[in-house]
């Protein structure tokens, strides 16, 4: 067992630029073969990294001023788990904060943020498996102001993206595979602008997939909703929404699917559209466009 605490203190070089002030780090490694890189340039920046297993790897990167990030990595699948996992967070900016937890084997976690000049900050949050989850991927990268983004992957074979440049732009994605060694779902987000939102939830199933696309540039798509639900297996679920040169505002797109191999895709060019797609059952498919203004759009498909 290893326990390191560093606290750096002030730097300063004829330049007068200031290194690593204040900064503080906390790495503990229990296990074998764990390796954990810490690097901290700036002010008040916090980093704990903790271990328990065979051939995890850490790495945190700040830069800036008051970031705070925090790896936990273990196993709980029994004698010798805990192995392979990988988790990398590189923070610039202020006010910058991460959580990764992963517990399992063989998950990999990335988040990168980066606001530097605004008034608030980045939040990610990214938990792998509650105990017996393996094979998970999760990434998320922001860079403006106000991003929150919070992925949850139970069990195994997940992927979850979330990208999001602008301000004060939300994603919740969740996923949950049935059993052991089943395959995962994938869930993607990619907003451009500001004031976006968008929750994916996927629960109890394989093989499913969803995509949320809003704008294709800053500030191209504002104030736009995406919520989108399914349960079963082999389900696809795709909304894009303002992305085209024209600006669209404050559409709202909702897509439950509950059933094995439904397909649902909703696009939304313009300003307060509805699209609501509600498909219970088995082989159902879904296409709804929708440009202009004030529009509504509801489909609803039973095999019962």
């Amino acid at each position: 067992m290893k326990k390191f605490s560093i606290l750096f203190f002030a730097l300063m070089l004829s330049t007068s630029l200031v290194f690593a002030q204040g900064n503080e780090s906390d790495v503990n490694s229990v296990g074998t073969s764990n390796d954990v890189v810490v690097d901290q340039i700036g002010l008040t920046n916090i980093s704990d990294v903790d271990q328990d297993g065979t051939d995890n790897q850490a790495k945190v990167d700040q830069f800036g001023t008051t970031n705070d990030a925090k790896i936990d990595q273990s196993g709980l699948n029994g004698a010798g788990s805990g192995i392979f996992n990988q988790a990398t967070a590189t923070q610039i900016g202020p006010d910058n904060s991460s959580i990764q937890l992963q517990y399992g084997d063989n998950n990999t976690a990335t988040v990168y943020q980066e606001e530097y000049y605004g008034n608030g900050g980045n939040i990610a949050t990214q938990q792998q498996g509650v105990g017996y989850a393996e094979g998970n991927t999760a990434d998320i990268f922001q860079w403006g102001d106000y991003n929150r983004s919070d992925q949850q992957q139970y069990y195994d074979n997940n992927e979850a993206y979330s990208t999001q440049l602008g301000i004060g732009n939300q994603s919740d994605q969740y996923q949950s595979s049935p059993t052991d060694s089943d395959p995962g779902s994938i869930a993607t987000n990619n907003q451009w602008g500001f004031d976006n939102h968008n929750k994916q939830t996927q629960v109890g199933g394989y093989d499913n997939t969803a995509t949320n696309t809003q704008g294709v540039q800053p500030l191209a798509a504002s104030n736009n909703w995406t919520d989108q639900n399914q349960v079963g297996n082999g389900n696809t679920a795709t909304t894009e929404q303002g992305t085209t040169i024209v600006a669209s505002a404050g559409n709202n797109s909702d897509i439950d699917q509950i059933g094995d191999n439904n397909t649902a895709f909703d696009h939304q060019e313009g300003n307060l559209n509805q699209a609501t797609t509600l498909q219970t059952g088995n082989l159902h498919k879904s296409t709804t466009f929708q440009h202009g203004s004030s529009n509504t759009a509801t489909v609803t498909q039973s095999n019962f």
